[in-house]
Order: structure tokens, then sequence, then C-alpha cells
């Protein structure tokens, strides 16, 4: 099992088969976004998030950090474009904000909701990202 730090929702309050029900459907906007941008990293990211709240093992915690790191890739890969849109900083500094937000809420108070709020707008941020990119290839 993971450790309770780790925990954003009570486990199997909604579904006897899912720990964190509503962390685990709301990766549901990554695995659209790597699909529909044909983006490995971000639907790795989804999938690896995904399986580490709806089943919370130490392993795939860590395959979960892979996949931020696999999303993280390709922002580096794609930072040529990022510089030329400066426009697009704003919205990555957001997500930043709504995450140190999600850690700060989920460390002192317990609350489950930003990390939801999290992965919804991620995803929403990432396909903004990669469709203004593909838009300019």
């Amino acid at each position: 099992m993971t450790d309770k730090k780790s925990q954003r929702e009570d486990w199997y309050q909604v579904s006897p088969y899912i720990a964190e029900f509503w962390c685990t459907i709301s990766n549901a906007g990554f695995i659209y976004v790597g699909l529909k941008h044909q983006s490995p990293e971000i639907l790795f990211a989804g999938l690896a998030s995904t399986a580490i709240h709806a089943i919370p093992k130490q392993w795939l915690l860590y395959a979960d950090k892979i996949g931020v790191l696999a999303a993280l890739s390709l922002a580096i890969r794609e930072h040529k474009a990022l510089s030329q849109n400066p426009q697009l900083m704003l919205p990555v500094l957001g997500l930043g904000a709504v995450n140190a937000t999600d850690m700060y809420l989920a460390r002192n108070y317990g609350a489950t909701w930003p990390h939801v709020v999290w992965h919804l707008s991620a995803a929403c941020v990432a396909d903004y990202v990669l469709t203004t990119i593909s838009k300019q290839a």
C-alpha cells in the first residue's frame, strides 16, 4: 500500500473496486488529450495516474512519478514552440498555482477535490498548448 501522505480520498467510499474514485475518473481528460494529440507522454501520465488512484500500490506510485517525468519531457521537447508563444506560459503558470493549492489543502486540511481540479485543469491546459503548437506547425 502507498503511504497515507499520498492518499487523496478515503479509499473505496464510492466503489468497492476503485480506491480513489473521483481522482481516478478525473484522469479521463489526460487519456483523451493523449489520444487526441497522439502524445504517448500525456497518455502514459494519464494511465499511470489512473492506476495509482484506482489501486494504491507503492510500485504504481513510482509509475505515476515516471508519468509526470514523461509529461515534463514533452514540455522540454517543445521548448522552442513554447518560447515562440509566450502566451502559453500564463496557463502553465496557472497550473503551478493549482498544483501548489492542491498540495497545501491536501496536506493541511485533507481536502480531496483540489486534486480532481488539478487533473482536469492540467488536461485542459495540455490540450490548449498542444492544439496551439500543432496549428503553428
